[in-house]
């Protein structure tokens, strides 16, 4: 090697300019961004792998690369919210009296969106912004906190497989309800497998009014919805289940909010099994998560229910569902 590429590789300026050209770069997804050639999710995803790659190549390398994603990430994150705060804006945009200031107000923070946009419709692959249900759906996504999350966005990859899911009929977002916390729209994740519970201190359809759960089914069962089922069946004959639903509604009389603290019954929309992808999901994620269960003793469990007299799982299928 040469004494001038000698001294341009020893510079880390320099060498962070000729490694920009193959990782994550915020600057070129934005320039490219409304014109013919813009920045497309597999290239994307295939900059953050060479980032993962470059990180092992060497110390003085991997810092390099780590400040940079680092700052990406950051920035990412930052049009994220500034893409909610417009669409707010542009929500509550058509209130004013007159109706001229009304136009040009829908009209200026339209546009506002549409310039906030790059970064949510690049990574939850929307970009039909002109419908109001897009914008809901945009609106609450789950924002991305590390490079990996941009990865799996990329990617496509479905939050409870850990890969591409086969599952998955269409685009449309899956809704996200913990208990304890705001609920948000998970891109590339089936509704297959989540399902909708209603937890409740003291069931009035049972006996002694102990603590119990109830699904909530939407015209038919999925085969998420049965292995539920399955899994109530045999969880009720352990001490967990009134223990673990207790510690729920002891924790939710720590919400600020009266009138969370006072209901006696809520309703989450969780996936059966863990979340495969590595991010920040916070506790009580999963119904797995909230019995303290492993994917393979969920599996254990629902075998378990599955097994038991017929008789018995008739009655207790038909106590243990509501549709709405």
């Amino acid at each position: 090697m040469g004494t001038a590429q000698t001294r341009v590789f020893e510079n880390d300026d320099l060498f962070l300019e000729i490694l920009r050209c193959t990782i994550p770069d915020a600057a070129d997804v934005e320039a490219r961004h409304g014109t013919d050639d813009p920045v497309q999710r597999p290239e994307l995803r295939a900059r953050t792998v060479m980032a993962f790659r470059l990180r092992r190549l060497d110390k003085r390398t991997k810092r390099i690369v780590d400040v940079h994603c680092e700052a990406f990430v950051r920035h990412v994150h930052r049009r994220c919210l500034r893409f909610r705060l417009a669409t707010h804006r542009y929500a509550n945009s058509g209130t004013s009296a007159d109706e001229a200031r009304r136009l040009v107000s829908v009209a200026e923070n339209f546009r506002n969106v549409v310039r906030q946009s790059v970064w949510p419709t690049l990574l939850f692959n929307a970009t039909a912004l002109q419908f109001q249900s897009s914008l809901d759906h945009l609106f609450r996504t789950r924002i991305p906190s590390s490079l990996r999350d941009v990865y799996h966005l990329a990617a496509g990859d479905c939050a409870v497989c850990g890969w591409y899911c086969k599952l998955q009929l269409d685009s449309v977002p899956v809704w996200h309800q913990p208990h304890s916390r705001p609920g948000e729209y998970l891109p590339f994740t089936s509704h297959d497998h989540f399902v909708e519970v209603c937890f409740m201190e003291h069931a009035e359809h049972l006996q002694g009014r102990p603590p119990t759960m109830q699904l909530r089914v939407d015209e038919q069962f999925t085969d998420t919805d049965l292995d539920f089922l399955d899994f109530l069946h045999a969880i009720r004959q352990t001490p967990e289940h009134d223990a673990c639903i207790k510690r729920l509604f002891a924790e939710r009389r720590g919400i600020p909010e009266p009138r969370e603290a006072r209901r006696q019954s809520f309703i989450v929309h969780l996936p059966l099994f863990r979340f495969k992808l590595k991010s920040q999901w916070g506790l009580d994620s999963s119904i797995a998560e909230i019995f303290g269960k492993t994917d393979e003793q969920m599996r254990e469990l629902i075998m378990i229910g599955s097994r038991s007299p017929r008789s018995a799982r008739r009655t207790a299928t038909f106590r243990d569902h509501v549709v709405f």
